[in-house]
């Protein structure tokens, strides 16, 4: 659903693109990287109908790539709701790439 949220809102961004996503979800890379793989749950099988939509709509290919949930240190508490931890981490990352935003220091304030 993630996926499809993040493509649904960022496709026009993302236009001819090759989107790397790490996740700590199993089930997600196996979705993306084997289509087959969501068709057992209609549920699924109907998100990845929409999730190939827009890959083909905004010609953006996305590898997907499984990363150990210990090692997952932003999307966790990000999925937890603990925005200042997530700030003060993501704004800790950032900073050692050279990025620089200022929402995430406020974020990280609060």
């Amino acid at each position: 659903f993630a996926f499809v949220v993040l493509l649904y809102l960022f496709g026009p961004v993302l236009v001819n693109q090759v989107l790397r996503i790490h996740s700590d979800s199993v089930t997600a890379i196996r979705c993306v990287s084997d289509v087959s793989a969501a068709l057992d749950s209609p549920e699924l099988a109907a998100l990845t109908k929409i999730f190939l939509t827009l890959c083909v709509d905004y010609n953006i290919r996305v590898e997907a790539c499984h990363i150990p949930g210990d090692r997952n240190i932003l999307a966790d508490p990000l999925s937890r709701n603990q925005f200042g931890m997530f700030a003060t981490r993501a704004l800790a990352w950032c900073n050692d790439r050279g990025f620089h935003s200022g929402w995430l220091e406020q974020l990280a304030l609060m």
